[in-house]
């Protein structure tokens, strides 16, 4: 019993965020071992820790004054310990560590990861060294963003062109795509020119997908369109 209280109270909160975290996209492709994984739960459970028992604080300096319903302070783990055996405070535990961890992985994914790898990359520049990207693989880099992007997959000599609509995410070993409206982007590929904007090159199988500009196969789409209506 006491294991599992200790897995709610010490670890959960950090384990929520550092998935969090992950889900939000900043996650390295790298698997890390299970001891890394606690400790870098541990260091994401204080900060989570910190604001859930602070608000636990100031709730019970709030209701001290009714006599028919009072709080115990938390002054040290043995405090937290015995509170640990009321279902009504792992209730409240739970539920404010898992709003506390989305908002600290919110906050951590968006301005303090962008801050901090502001910083990282000005000292990087002053040592003569390549700014880091944002997206921690080359994969995410060239395909997971929000807009469409018209590719041409080459394998083994074979062509395909059409619209990204689905690319695999970065855990999955094997990096695939699932492409859209091929037969009409192939049409309109081979009646204009477009230029190729980037080149993903997968050394391990390959692979070759070009990325073609994107305002270009707009203009070039419409060409098309308007050419067979009039």
């Amino acid at each position: 019993m006491d294991e599992f209280l200790t897995l709610i109270i010490f670890v959960l909160p950090g384990l929520v965020s550092f998935n969090l975290v992950k889900l939000f996209g900043l996650y390295p492709n790298i698997k890390h071992r299970n001891n890394e994984v606690l400790l870098i739960s541990a260091i994401m459970w204080i900060p989570i820790n910190i604001l859930v028992l602070g608000l636990y604080s100031l709730i019970a300096y709030m209701v001290k004054s009714f006599e028919w319903f009072s709080i115990p302070y938390i002054y040290n783990f043995e405090t937290l310990n015995n509170l640990s055996n009321n279902f009504l405070f792992i209730f409240y535990y739970v539920f404010f560590s898992i709003i506390t961890a989305y908002a600290l992985a919110t906050r951590i994914s968006g301005r303090v990861y962008n801050y901090l790898l502001e910083i990282i990359n000005k000292n990087r520049n002053n040592n003569d060294k390549a700014s880091l990207s944002r997206d921690p693989t080359v994969w995410e880099n060239a395909f997971t963003g929000a807009g469409a992007q018209i590719v041409r997959v080459n394998i083994e000599e074979h062509f395909f062109i059409g619209e990204l609509q689905t690319v695999s995410t970065k855990v999955e070993e094997e990096k695939d795509v699932l492409l859209r409206h091929t037969d009409i982007w192939t049409k309109i590929m081979n009646e204009y020119e477009v230029d190729v904007e980037n080149v993903y090159i997968d050394t391990r199988s390959n692979v070759i997908i070009e990325v073609f500009n994107r305002g270009q196969c707009i203009k070039a789409q419409d060409l098309y369109y308007d050419n067979r209506i009039n």
